[in-house]
């Protein structure tokens, strides 16, 4: 199945080392963040999404106490939250890398993170190769333009070479 990932760069530093301490972050449901919320969120080392969880914990036990509800209740109650984290892990990683001074910069397709970045970083390649001059003093014009760019208009994923697509 493929999915997509947000690419991030860092803010600073030199164009080298924006490219080697990019970030991807996976879009959609995250199971790992809806089954062991507390151990995904201490591992990413988010700190205010695992004080989150704690609080959440706390109040569903409160809940539980003072409404006189069963185990299946509180169960309940932690499962909800568990399956808001599971459902909102992307954002709040792209949140943490944000706060971290990192920058969106597109997004990449592929069956697994590994495969993402290869043609998110071979297509930024390209694009590369093609703003720069050939033999003949021209920019090449046969480059495919990295995900969602096209010459300032977005294109599908970077499918299409820039110019549009031709039949």
């Amino acid at each position: 199945a493929m999915r997509f990932y947000a690419v991030f760069f860092p803010a600073g530093g030199s164009f080298k080392t924006r490219f080697e301490n990019a970030k991807l972050v996976r879009q959609g449901f995250d199971w790992e963040a809806f089954l062991i919320t507390p151990i995904w969120a201490a591992r990413k080392q988010m700190w205010l999404a695992f004080g989150l969880l704690l609080v959440w914990t706390a109040m569903s036990i409160v809940l539980t106490l003072a409404l006189h509800l069963g185990a299946g209740s509180a169960f309940l109650l932690y499962f909800v939250g568990a399956l808001a984290f599971g459902f909102e892990s992307d954002r709040l990683c792209e949140s943490h890398l944000a706060q971290a001074d990192f920058l969106l910069q597109g997004l990449a397709l592929g069956a697994s993170r590994q495969d993402a970045e290869l043609i998110y970083f071979y297509n930024r390649a390209n694009e590369i190769s093609r703003q720069a001059p050939t033999a003949g003093g021209e920019a090449s014009d046969q480059q495919v333009m990295p995900i969602g760019q096209s010459g300032g208009t977005m294109d599908l994923l970077g499918l299409f070479p820039h110019g549009g697509a031709s039949a």
